[in-house]
This record gives C-alpha cells, sequence and structure tokens, in this order.
C-alpha cells in the first residue's frame, strides 16, 4: 500500500471517530490523565487481593527478599 494511502486512511478513520464523539452526547471519558479513583470495598475484592500478591510476588524477585503482605487499607485505580 502507498504510504499516501495509509494516510487517508488514517484521516479518514480519525474524522469517523470524531463524528461518532460529536453525536453521541451521553458519551463519557474516563477519568482525567494521571487522576486516580478509590477502588470500593478493596480489601474484600479477589481481584484487588490477587494483583497485589503478584505485586509483592514481583518484588520479592526482583529483589530477592521477602516481603509478606498482611493487610490492604485502600487501593486506587
Amino acid at each position: 500500500m502507498h504510504p499516501h494511502c495509509s494516510l487517508a486512511l488514517f484521516a479518514l478513520f480519525l474524522a469517523a471517530v470524531a463524528v461518532s464523539a460529536a453525536l453521541n452526547e451521553d458519551y463519557e471519558f474516563g477519568p482525567e490523565t494521571g487522576g486516580y479513583q478509590p477502588i470500593q470495598n478493596a480489601a474484600n475484592d479477589p481481584d484487588v487481593k490477587k494483583m497485589v500478591e503478584y505485586a509483592v510476588s514481583e518484588i520479592n524477585f526482583q529483589s530477592m527478599k521477602s516481603s509478606v503482605f498482611k493487610s490492604l487499607v485502600r487501593a486506587e485505580l
């Protein structure tokens, strides 16, 4: 494919996205860049627990130490 065709297709894609977003007034973007939101009931969420356990295991692996996860105070995403 010629570079001009790729550029034209990319411009067409951007235009389609812009029109779609403009027509959908109810569309909400995610949180502001860099913004954090608390995870509700994080201490009882099994997915959060898995993420924390994975993070601790990676820290232990990279630092050659044996840190232990005791409790979760709060979590943000």
